[in-house]
């Protein structure tokens, strides 16, 4: 299996600024897994503070930086960048789950050391690296920790999932958990075959860890705490070829490792107020080695 080895250069720092508990341990997840170093803050005063007294190379921040979810205090930071106050030329790269393509617009033309404006469920790290590659006029490819960071393949996670347009949120919302910290998500297909069909076992075999999804059915209208029979069998045939597995499933539903101790529940009723199940997640994937 592939392992990413942590080894931070010295005098690449980042500096996140943002609120919410969930987006500040995915970005730094991501950009650990870059080889910055990272510095979190929650607001623009703690921010300053650091920006005041050590050197970014790289500074990643919210707009939405009070109780309110107004701008103005993120753009209360970016004009602080922007000013002679601060005498670096730091890079910017907005991420936001609020502002809209004319906010973005305006944005990077009224300041210039914003390079990228990733609205939150877009957030990809391969962006993140060229468009951090451009800034700063050096490519990461050279730096000298490619050997053995950037160089290792990329983990493949296999997610194990419904196809039913009832869980497209569900299945975005773990999907994005993956892409956003630099893993390269798979996935198979519908079927009512006994055996899960060669096309999907070989993607499984290509793939360093499989997620199985799951969540209940809705049949004639009505939600079952049952999940998709094809995500039980990919589980199995994964368990069975030696594919380390992660189980995250959809609380009431009924799976045959309901009392496994690694199991992972979440309520699709509260999606977007789920840090703890996120993390949880992240640190399986920590566990079974596909981050850093």
């Amino acid at each position: 299996m592939p392992m990413r080895q942590k080894r931070v250069p010295i005098g690449k720092r980042s500096l996140v600024v943002e609120v919410a508990d969930r987006w500040s341990f995915l970005l730094r997840e991501a950009l650990v897994g870059l080889g910055l170093e990272v510095v979190i803050t929650k607001s623009v005063e703690e921010a300053r503070s650091h920006l005041s007294s050590q050197r970014f190379d790289l500074v990643v921040q919210d707009l939405s930086l009070d109780e309110n979810r107004q701008f103005k205090h993120g753009f209360e930071l970016l004009k602080y960048l922007h000013s002679t106050h601060y005498p670096h030329k730091t890079p910017v790269i907005i991420v936001t789950g609020t502002a809209s393509i004319d906010d973005a617009v305006e944005i990077v033309n009224q300041y210039p050391r914003v390079i990228y404006f990733a609205p939150k469920d877009q957030f990809h790290l391969t962006i993140i690296r060229n468009q951090f590659d451009a800034a700063v006029g050096r490519s990461l490819s050279r730096a000298p920790w490619k050997d053995h960071h950037l160089e290792k393949p990329i983990p493949q996670v296999f997610i194990s999932k419904s196809f039913d347009p009832n869980d497209v949120e569900v299945n975005a919302c773990f999907e994005s958990m993956v892409t956003a910290v630099g893993l390269e998500v798979r996935t198979g297909e519908e079927y009512t075959d006994e055996a899960v069909p060669e096309k999907v076992q070989r993607i499984i075999r290509e793939c360093d860890a499989v997620v199985g999804l799951f969540v209940g059915e809705y049949n004639t209208g009505k939600w079952q705490p049952v999940p998709p029979p094809w995500i039980v069998k990919e589980v199995e045939y994964a368990r069975g070829i030696g594919r380390q597995t992660i189980l995250v499933c959809e609380e009431g539903v009924n799976i045959p490792w309901k009392h496994d101790r690694d199991l992972i529940l979440f309520s699709r009723n509260n999606l977007h107020s789920i840090s703890a199940p996120a993390k949880r997640f992240l640190q399986a994937l920590v566990v079974h080695r596909l981050l850093s």
